[in-house]
């Protein structure tokens, strides 16, 4: 069970949050080119284009973990 703020409130914050990610990481793809520029603690260095897909990928599954509980 996800701690933390309420899933509606999440849900409202969400696309803000990934909006700024995505000018974060294209400024630093910008600034870095295809490098790595960070390690994740379990899949290692990351390049800009690998961090936006991870968190695609992570929120996605959030989004079903939150549609689930909301159906419950």
């Amino acid at each position: 069970m996800p701690r933390g703020p309420p899933p509606d409130e999440v849900l409202r914050n969400i696309a803000v949050h990934l909006e700024d990610m995505d000018r974060v990481l294209a400024e630093c793809e910008r600034r870095f080119g295809a490098r790595k520029l960070a390690n994740h603690f379990i899949l290692g260095p990351l390049s800009a284009q690998q961090w936006c897909k991870f968190h695609w990928v992570h929120t996605r599954h959030h989004m079903r973990q939150i549609a689930r509980l909301r159906r419950d």
